[in-house]
């Protein structure tokens, strides 16, 4: 039940007025009209409050209503808020459209849609923001932290509690501070850390008993200490706090606390699996929930009921429940829910241009007027039918338009497709041509380099064909490292570098290469230091890509190291990491180059101290060959006291290591 209760704290929390309520009650009027006082009437036929002033006082008097029926009838709060909405706007009451903002935001949160109620709760804020109403902006910055734990984001949840508290803490509202500082509560409680979730209720439920005068926010902390409590396997205190809740939410028709709570101790019986009183409450929550059209309980509703059927083995209604559950939960998801508020909004634009019409009807009590009244619905009528043709014929074509689109784009999505195609061929030919090329030239580079050898040794006296012969070796050996990088990094490119790893002994490895560079450090009077490890490290490599690594970084530090100066080859253990590391004391590598390092054909700022050539590949060979086997390569340096590269292999796990 992965996303049970998703939503169940935070509405408990946030269905809590924002204004003063005025407390206007509610009895039957005949013909379907609900009376609420002397002056207001809800009409059920036309779904809409009527006989209101059409100023300020008649805007501050929806609201109110709204805010009385958050928790009672969120549907018809949310008529009541729509209409404050629109008279507040007429009026340009700014007060009134950002209080009318807020409360939608928090009904459309009641509704599930939370995208559309943190549209509604921004727009506020930023309302409240330039008015510096610091005591809104503190409860609204509580409301956009509760949508932010409804979709899971925790971090910017915390970001905007701990902004309200702060706010709040300048106007000194105590009330508003314990609803965000139990909202913290709810924060950590969906982060699963249950003894901070808990700390932080028990905090406003002091709050509630020692500095404010609130009943159902104290319930609501209780509440939510009850089901922290069934988290934490303390099951017989989370009963007794969640009895008294619920007592206490029925007696004040709190319909949402009362649903919620209901549910909360739906779960703590099939925790603790007494399953017939799991399935009274479950089934008492959904049924409330239902009645009030909270979507978000009622689909949790379901969904326990389902589980609990599934306990007691009653698989049919098991069964039952469980398509319900997934009924509901298609149209809590389905975009159908905001185009039907869309519907409400045009249905209320067009009745509250009529309301206006009437009343001015009745204040020039003039049968004039009253003609002019119906001449007026004619044409609105007219014009809406006419309004109507044309957006349907607008709406056609944009069909055809973004249909023919469509057909020219899938055509030319298909002619890249193609193009694409022809150039993987073409790419993929010039690597053949590439790799036959460099092979085909390496062979008689390897036979020119041997005969140079077999000359050097043949001729000793004759200074000048000797210096000919180191001539032809010194270039022979260029192209050859050449030609060796760019097939290396065609192996590279076609995946063909990762082969086989084999348990290697890292200490034989590198002493076998090291001793190779000792000549040629020794001819450049360079001083090569050897620290291995005395132990043997065993590690999961391919030989050959290894020896061309340090290769490459023995041959560079050599390359660019003054006479006199140092490379060492040193080896280390790092948690269960083997890390090798060329150091030398030579040029340096200043930021810029640093960035550029591993990249193909990136050549350096600094030159070779013996000329030496250089491809621009190594690097970006030695960081492919290193990846390939597990490993990471990273450099260090400062520009005039040398650069060290640092290579990590993890040690395989059957490795012995023997003194």
């Amino acid at each position: 039940m992965k996303n049970t209760f998703r939503g169940l704290l935070l509405v408990l929390l946030w269905a809590y007025p924002i204004s003063i309520i005025f407390g206007l009650q509610t009895s039957d009027k005949a013909q379907n009209t609900t009376q609420l006082d002397t002056a207001y009437y809800y009409d059920e036929e036309r779904g809409q409050f009527s006989q209101f002033p059409i100023n300020i006082s008649g805007a501050d008097s929806l609201l109110s209503i709204a805010n009385s029926l958050e928790s009672e009838n969120p549907l018809k709060a949310s008529q009541a808020a729509l209409q404050a909405l629109e008279l507040s706007q007429n009026i340009g009451y700014s007060d009134g459209i950002a209080d009318s903002y807020n409360v939608l935001g928090s009904l459309y949160i009641i509704f599930g849609d939370y995208d559309i109620a943190l549209e509604y709760l921004l727009v506020a804020l930023e309302m409240y923001l330039d008015k510096e109403d610091f005591e809104k902006i503190g409860h609204t910055q509580n409301k956009i932290a509760s949508v932010h734990i409804l979709q899971e984001n925790y971090e910017s949840a915390t970001r905007y509690f701990q902004s309200a508290i702060d706010q709040l803490k300048e106007v000194g509202n105590l009330e508003l501070i314990g609803q965000a500082t139990m909202n913290l509560g709810v924060t950590y409680y969906y982060m699963k850390d249950y003894d901070l979730a808990l700390e932080y209720y028990e905090l406003a439920r002091n709050m509630t008993e020692t500095e404010i005068d609130s009943p159902r926010l104290n319930m609501i902390a209780i509440t939510n200490i009850g089901n922290v409590l069934i988290e934490m396997d303390r099951f017989d205190e989370a009963e007794k706090h969640l009895e008294k809740a619920i007592q206490f939410f029925d007696e004040n028709n709190y319909y949402v606390n009362l649903s919620g709570s209901n549910l909360y101790l739906a779960k703590l019986y099939k925790r603790t699996r007494d399953y017939e009183k799991a399935l009274k409450y479950a089934e008492r929550g959904r049924d409330i929930a239902l009645s009030i059209n909270q979507s978000q309980y009622t689909l949790e509703g379901y969904e326990m009921v389902a589980k609990v059927y599934e306990r007691l083995g009653d698989y049919e209604n098991a069964h039952e429940q469980f398509k319900k559950y997934h009924a509901e939960h298609t149209k809590v998801l389905n975009l159908e829910r905001i185009t039907q508020i869309s519907q409400i909004q045009n249905q209320f634009d067009i009745e509250q241009k009529d309301q206006q019409i009437d009343l001015l009807n009745k204040e020039a009590a003039l049968s004039a007027v009253q003609l002019s009244e119906q001449m007026l619905w004619r044409n609105f009528l007219l014009i809406g039918l006419l309004f109507l043709v044309v957006i349907t014929t607008l709406l056609y074509y944009l069909n055809s338009q973004r249909k023919r689109a469509n057909m020219l784009l899938n055509k030319r999505r298909k002619e890249i497709e193609k193009q694409n195609e022809k150039l993987l061929q073409l790419n993929e030919e010039k690597n053949q041509f590439m790799g036959i090329a460099a092979h085909d030239l390496r062979n008689p580079l390897s036979s020119i380099i041997g005969i140079t050898d077999l000359l050097e040794t043949t001729i000793k006296d004759d200074q000048e064909n000797k210096t000919y012969i180191d001539i032809i070796r010194q270039s022979s050996d260029r192209m050859l490292n050449m030609i060796n990088n760019f097939l290396d990094v065609n192996l590279i490119e076609n995946g063909l570098s990762e082969k086989n790893l084999e348990l290697e002994n890292i200490s034989e490895l590198l002493q076998e290469i090291a001793n190779a560079y000792k000549n040629k450090a020794d001819s450049k009077g360079i001083h090569l230091e050897i620290n291995l490890l005395k132990e043997n490290i065993t590690v999961l490599l391919n030989k050959g890509n290894f020896r061309s690594i340090i290769d490459n970084l023995l041959s560079n530090a050599l390359k660019f190291s003054e006479k006199g100066s140092t490379v060492t080859l040193s080896v280390n253990l790092r948690n269960e990491h083997v890390e090798i590391c060329v150091k030398d004391t030579g040029l340096g590598i200043d930021e810029a180059d640093q960035k550029k390092l591993f990249k193909r054909f990136s050549r350096l700022s600094n030159k070779p101290t013996g000329n030496e050539s250089s491809t621009g590949l190594g690097l970006y060979i030695v960081k492919n060959l290193t990846e390939s086997m597990n490993g990471t390569i990273s450099c260090e340096s400062k520009v005039g006291k040398g650069t060290v590269f640092i290579i990590t292999f993890p040690i395989a796990k059957d490795a012995v290591l023997e003194k």
